[in-house]
């Protein structure tokens, strides 16, 4: 846990470099983690290298159990047609459809705020993404205090809503 935190917090410091290293570090110590290619995909994505994040956004997808054929084909043949941003808006359909089978299966119906957060970003979806950061403020969600430096956000970065959200969770400028 400690050496993918690490690698996350190299990437929140654009020190990517470092984080590939550590990643592979990672890797060579739990060969078996599934999470090697995903932390690589948000590594490429940060640096706006968007074919080999796809590359290792499609490996990490097929060694999940929780990712369908039929979803990876959907989002084969996305980014073969449209490129990176068709990939990603067909990603956060496919995110939002499982949030949705989710909600479905609780008992009282919750899926976290942030969940959905993470899926319109995918799509770039500024007024649902920063919805749903809202209400993940409301529900005390700890993954907003990596606001300003997860690469996730960077598309909000200029957005007056995005920065009052900030300063609501309290990181200092």
């Amino acid at each position: 846990i400690i050496n993918r935190e690490m690698t996350y917090w190299l990437i929140y410091a654009k020190q990517f470099e470092q984080a590939l290293v550590q990643n592979q570090r990672d890797h060579e110590l739990f060969p078996e983690d599934v999470g090697f290619h995903a932390v690589n995909a948000t590594l490429y994505y940060a640096q706006g290298k968007y074919p080999q994040a796809y590359e290792e956004f499609f490996l990490s997808a097929k060694a999940n159990k929780n990712v369908t054929p039929e979803n990876l084909q959907k989002a084969k043949e996305a980014y073969e047609k449209g490129g990176w941003d068709s990939f990603s808006k067909m990603v956060e359909e496919i995110l939002l459809a499982n949030l949705e089978k989710k909600r479905a299966k609780s008992k009282d119906g919750y899926v976290r705020a942030i969940d959905y957060a993470f899926a319109y970003s995918f799509g770039n979806d500024k007024d649902r993404t920063i919805a749903y950061l809202q209400k993940a403020y409301d529900e005390r969600s700890h993954r907003l205090l990596q606001l300003k430096v997860d690469p996730r956000w960077e598309f909000l970065r200029d957005d007056p809503r995005f920065q009052t959200l900030i300063k609501k969770v309290g990181i200092p400028e």
